[in-house]
């Protein structure tokens, strides 16, 4: 997977939040309550060398935590009690990975993969187990979706686990239910979307090609969402659907949005019956916005747009308060992305970090 193709397609992946009567242009500002906020992680720089770095809302400032050589991939944070897990090239042509304990003192190696590609680390809810990627192929392929396996790993015992019974062949994206009841993935043959139980049952497999290969969890494990293309008068019209897990129902998640728009993603915040959304202005333009719908008022009650720039990769606080997104701007000197803060009480945004991306709140 080029690199660029991976941070360009987060960057399409990006969701936010709208309401014609409440937006805000992403403008500097430093109203923005320093109390209100939890310390936030992110990779930098874009290009190599690329290491994981901590922003300090009190100091304004960053630090290193990583001394990979450059050589970090991605990573994810424990929801519990900040310890990380990221992935990082090895001198084998392959790639590892890395636990790296809160308060981030010293990482060490806990996955050897030797000459294969290990990444896309993820934490278990109970912060115990841990499931990631392994491909034969380098991480640049773009084949390496379609050679990836899914590996479960015990971090308390430290040993690789036959978790469900086996590894999960030919699958990618897994991704946890909140409470760890359920693990959903994509799979790549046949092609679909699988929700599996802690036992390894089959509870949902949504095959075919018009299934986008998106997919969320809604905030606990009995709501879980996915998007649907289907073209329309020459037109790709994205649909959001919600799914009933416990009654195995079905139904359409609908939002006022403009005929030309495209949802692109959501993400739920973990304490409020609220979502952000991804929206593209149009199929042609890359430009994204970003809506906060709640779901308790049914309609959006944020918008953060402007169409000369791209949003997502968010992070939800843990109050719900804030979001901390990538951006990418089309019509500035800039050509890298930026790490931008969104305050929902006060409805400002301003920049924060520079040639910056993936970013996460810490607990």
């Amino acid at each position: 997977m080029n690199r660029y193709i991976f941070l360009f397609t987060m960057i399409g992946l990006f969701f936010l939040i709208g309401c014609e009567n409440n937006a805000v242009l992403p403008v500097d500002s430093d109203l923005i309550k320093v109390e209100k906020k939890s310390d936030f992680l992110y990779l930098s720089t874009t290009e190599r060398p690329t290491e994981l770095f901590q922003y300090y809302f009190d100091s304004k400032n960053s630090k290193q935590l990583t001394f990979s050589n450059g050589n970090i991939i991605d990573y994810s944070v424990n929801r519990l009690n900040g310890d990380v897990l990221y992935s990082a090239y090895n001198t084998e042509g392959g790639a590892d990975i890395w636990l790296l304990p809160s308060p981030f003192d010293q990482a060490k190696l806990i996955i050897s993969c030797n000459t294969s590609t290990c990444f896309s680390p993820q934490f278990h809810p109970s912060g115990q187990l841990l499931t990631f990627q392994k491909s034969t192929f380098s991480y640049n392929s773009d084949l390496i979706l379609k050679n990836s396996n899914i590996i479960f790993f015990d971090l308390v015992k430290n040993i690789e686990i036959e978790y469900l019974g086996m590894a999960i062949e030919n699958g990618s994206e897994p991704t946890w239910s909140p409470e760890g009841k359920y693990l959903a993935y994509y799979q790549s043959d046949p092609v679909g979307i699988r929700i599996i139980d802690v036992f390894g049952n089959e509870i949902l497999f949504l095959n075919g090609y018009d299934h986008q290969d998106f997919f969320a969890w809604g905030k606990d494990s009995d709501h879980f969402y996915f998007l649907s293309t289907e073209i329309n008068n020459d037109q790709s019209v994205v649909s959001i659907h919600e799914i009933l897990i416990s009654k195995n129902e079905f139904s359409q998640f609908d939002i006022p949005i403009k005929e030309n728009e495209l949802v692109t993603g959501l993400k739920f915040a973990s304490n409020q019956d609220k979502v952000i959304i991804g929206i593209r202005y149009s199929s042609f333009s890359p430009a994204q916005k970003m809506v906060i719908y709640d779901l308790l008022m049914d309609e959006i009650i944020l918008e953060l747009s402007d169409p000369t720039i791209s949003a997502g990769n968010y992070s939800w606080s843990n109050s719900g308060e804030l979001i901390i997104y990538q951006k990418f701007s089309f019509d500035s000197g800039i050509k890298t992305p930026e790490i931008a803060i969104w305050d929902l009480d006060d409805n400002v945004s301003n920049t924060l970090v520079s040639d910056a991306y993936l970013p996460n709140f810490l607990p």
